[in-house]
């Protein structure tokens, strides 16, 4: 069963992290976890620039500006919680300095995050944090796992169905058992998705050995796509079978790999309305 007990919420306050603050706070209760929101702002380099005396002292209040802004909004997320009925979750909050991606990800490493939960298209002068490769570069190399929330999902408070994509690796036999654990604290059926685009193979004997790894589950179903472009595939089977949340194994990768072979969990975390639950292949244990 998941054991997770702290949460990170990147937010900067908009509605649509506002929207996956709920997801945040659904998922802390069935949990027992807290949730450590995350508030970062950036400040032009000036270093080498010599600023008159003026325009030093505007510079200088740009700290006492973003703190100003944090202050008055962290109360509107502890009344959101009450409003949902959880206000009994424990929330603290950590105002940060600089880059987006960095910032994030060493955050969720030094506090020790079980699970990054964000949303992904924000808006207003703080919209870089959830717009593209950012979302993406979180999805792929954090160290724990990640919900991306896009701005267009729904969200009734319950997670009925899930589906999580597979090649029948061991790294997706891991994820799946993983996320086993996910439909066990939602009650949810769990549709293991393979997209057969090559062709080339029995992939029947490939998922034959796959569920003998799995073993038996009542609440697991199997499914090939027989079709040639994945994202569009896999989009489709979700919107009609009215997935809750989509799971992905992503592997962090280098500069040319990046090149060359484009991550599917960052390219339907841009175009999805259903949050992708990011599961680093790298984190999960035997």
């Amino acid at each position: 069963m998941l054991s997770m007990k702290k949460i990170l919420f990147p937010t900067d306050f908009s509605h649509t992290a506002n929207h996956a603050f709920v997801y945040a706070l659904k998922i802390a209760k069935k949990l027992g976890a807290q949730i450590v929101t995350l508030h970062v702002y950036q400040k032009p380099d000036i270093s080498s620039l010599e600023l008159p005396a003026p325009l030093k002292e505007i510079y200088d209040t740009l700290d006492l500006d973003a703190f100003q802004n944090y202050r008055d909004e962290v109360p509107f997320l502890r009344d959101m919680a009450a409003a949902h009925g959880l206000g009994d979750i424990r929330i603290s909050n950590i105002l940060a300095i600089g880059e987006p991606i960095p910032v994030i990800l060493s955050t969720a490493d030094e506090i020790h995050a079980d699970m990054i939960v964000m949303g992904t298209r924000g808006a207003g002068w703080f919209k870089a944090i959830f717009i593209g490769s950012v979302a993406g570069e979180v999805l792929e190399n954090a160290n724990c796992p990640v919900l991306a929330v896009p701005e267009k999902a729904t969200f009734d408070g319950h997670i009925d169905k899930i589906a999580v994509t597979t090649n029948y690796t061991d790294d997706d036999c891991k994820t799946l058992q993983s996320v086993l654990d996910w439909a066990k604290l939602f009650d949810a059926t769990v549709f293991c998705v393979h997209v057969d685009s090559s062709h080339t193979e029995n992939i029947t004997h490939r998922m034959e050995k796959f569920k003998e790894k799995i073993g038996m589950n009542d609440h697991l179903e199997y499914v090939v796509l027989d079709e040639f472009e994945l994202e569009q595939s896999i989009s489709l089977f979700v919107e009609k079978k009215g997935i809750d949340l989509l799971a992905m194994t992503t592997h962090k990768r280098s500069y040319f790999e990046e090149l060359f072979n484009y991550s599917h969990a960052k390219a339907m975390s841009y175009h999805t309305k259903v949050p992708i639950l990011s599961i680093q292949a790298d984190i999960l244990k035997d």
